[in-house]
């Protein structure tokens, strides 16, 4: 199977699994839960060979059980959590766990009208501009929007915002690569 169809698959699986999750916790319970998972997903991060043993094919599922049951003792998370965990141990999709807190987190902002908007800037942005652009965005956008700001020298001035898959470019080398084609057509116009 190629990287391409394999990856296309391992999303759908990534979407499966957070479809099902975000369903099965919607409501009263969402908010402690997401909070584990939050949890659980940074523990899994800060020791990646954790997801390595989940997944190890000489393991028999029972000590895989066993390992995770281990872990969990150090966290103590709620039994939707633990079934959760033990589904994608069984199934071994373990390595999954942080794409699946991602899509789940989309899944939550989807339904509260989120978005998050990542912007980069040419110059670091104060307080009042930060509000102004999450502003004018929400207003673009027709949505809350919540910004993940970087610095970036390389756009000359300043900024390019993507939200979904909506890019929004007010950068200087933006401009500057539109006056060139403008010109560039305008000379071959002119030879013609």
């Amino acid at each position: 199977m190629s990287n391409k169809k394999s990856s296309a698959i391992s999303q759908q699986g990534v979407q499966k699994f957070a479809r099902a999750f975000y369903h099965s916790v919607k409501g009263d319970r969402l908010e402690p839960i997401i909070a584990e998972f939050r949890m659980v997903s940074e523990l899994f991060r800060a020791y990646p060979d954790l997801s390595q043993v989940l997944n190890h094919i000489l393991l028999s599922e029972e000590e895989k059980h066993k390992i995770l049951n281990k872990v969990l003792e150090t966290c103590s998370v709620s039994q939707e959590m633990s079934s959760f965990l033990m589904a994608l141990v069984n199934r071994g999709h373990v390595d999954w766990l942080e794409d699946i807190f991602e899509s789940v987190q989309a899944l939550i902002d989807k339904d509260n009208n989120k978005v998050l908007a990542e912007v980069k800037a040419a110059i670091k942005l104060t307080e009042v501009q930060r509000e102004k652009l999450q502003q004018r965005l929400e207003f673009m956008t027709g949505k809350q929007v919540e910004l993940s700001v970087e610095y970036d020298p390389s756009i000359i001035g300043g900024i390019v915002a993507q939200v979904g898959d909506r890019i929004f470019d007010s950068s200087v080398q933006n401009r500057l690569a539109m006056l060139k084609d403008k010109m560039s057509y305008s000379y071959n116009e002119s030879k013609a």
